[in-house]
């Protein structure tokens, strides 16, 4: 009997120490975040991945999604590869740090330079598409990219190009005569600077890094690797208008150190998708910017990015070789 009582009294206390425990849990959750979080910018100021960060940052603490204390760390290098390894070694299990990131999660891999890729970090979410534009200066002899194609025929044109914009200018060769020299450059803030200097004629950049030149005169677009003409630019033919197929996006998306909790994840993946349906996010980023926008939740944006973005960076790789 006595033996009995015993089994009945550790199991009531394995009961309320368990309840304990899930309302530990619970509390923990509602104080989350504890401490600042710190969005790891593999790219520098100003570039288009440091915008999405502040935007999105600035976002959520104006809708009233998060009071949390943002703090933005611009840490560029290996075309984003410097902090993609950061974030995946060392800091792992890291719960307050943020990884805005587009195909440095995919190209490095495929090319052999690392072995991370995606699959080495935790996704959130994927939220948006940037195209690419074909920007010339702004008092630039070329009204369109036929007027670039042909004139690489006769005469030196130097082309400008970050990580990301070689695809659609691997892509731009591959179906016409273009015949440029293509300069690789860390990111698009880098290739503006190229191109009012006088050093490139023209440069691939994504629309939310040359809104401000484009507004200003001194950079006019001449072509976007879009499906359609952008609403925010509709004077900017794509390249299929001008006899040239040829479709590109930039994907934007957010992910963390690997390890991190699963309700951690949770947490911000359900901020995420709040902030996509929000008017500002719309007006302030989406329209902004001129990104297509499109919240895919973490396992779906896996799917994506394995199945359908994989195999269009490995074409263009091979094009490459």
């Amino acid at each position: 009997m006595a033996h009995h009582t015993g089994l009945r009294r550790r199991s009531a206390l394995v009961a309320t120490l368990t309840a304990a425990l899930l309302l530990g849990g619970e509390a923990a959750a509602q104080d989350y975040p504890e401490r600042p979080v710190t969005w790891l910018i593999a790219f520098g100021a100003g570039g288009g991945t440091d915008i999405f960060a502040r935007t999105t940052g600035q976002l959520l603490n104006q809708e009233g999604l998060s009071d949390a204390t943002f703090i933005y760390e611009n840490r560029p290098g290996g075309s984003g590869v410097r902090a993609l390894l950061d974030l995946i070694h060392q800091q792992e299990g890291n719960d307050h740090m943020l990884f805005p990131f587009q195909d440095v999660v995919i190209v490095p891999a495929l090319q052999g330079d690392i072995e991370e890729n995606y699959e080495s970090l935790t996704v959130i979410a994927g939220l948006a598409l940037d195209r690419h534009f074909v920007v010339v200066p702004g008092d630039s002899p070329f009204q369109s990219l036929t007027d670039l194609i042909e004139a690489s025929q006769d005469e030196q044109v130097v082309i400008g190009i970050g990580s990301s914009g070689r695809f659609p200018a691997t892509l731009l060769v591959e179906n016409s005569d273009l015949d440029a020299r293509m300069v690789r450059f860390e990111g698009d803030a880098e290739i503006v600077a190229a191109l009012l200097g006088g050093h490139v004629q023209a440069g691939f950049a994504n629309p939310s890094e040359v809104f401000g030149q484009l507004e200003a005169g001194s950079l006019r677009a001449i072509g976007v690797a879009a499906p359609e003409r952008l609403d925010q630019f509709p004077d900017v033919p794509t390249f299929r208008e001008q006899g040239y197929d040829v479709v590109f996006g930039l994907f934007r998306g957010m992910g963390m150190p690997p390890g991190v909790p699963d309700e951690v994840a949770a947490y911000w993946t359900e901020k995420l998708r709040e902030l996509s349906q929000t008017e500002a996010w719309q007006t302030e980023y989406i329209e902004k910017y001129a990104l297509d926008g499109e919240f895919i939740e973490g396992d779906a944006f896996v799917d994506m990015m394995a199945n359908e973005l994989v195999p269009v960076y490995q074409r263009v790789l091979e094009q490459e070789e």
